[in-house]
């Protein structure tokens, strides 16, 4: 029986820091992933509905 990973769940503080890393201060998202064990891809959607929705991006 295989057993199912949890998911991570992320704080809207914390995404918002993330993406102010990416978009603000000019870090990769790849090098972010890697320090803090998060998939690139995550980060990359973070980016793309902050930019699409601004603070409202990231509810709670």
């Amino acid at each position: 029986m295989n057993k199912k990973e949890s998911r991570k769940v992320f704080t809207k503080e914390f995404k918002e820091e993330i993406v102010f890393l990416v978009t603000d201060k000019g870090r990769k998202p790849s090098e972010l992933a890697r320090e803090f064990s998060i998939n690139r891809n995550t980060i990359d959607r973070w980016v793309r509905e902050f930019k699409a929705a601004g603070e409202e991006a990231f509810p709670g």
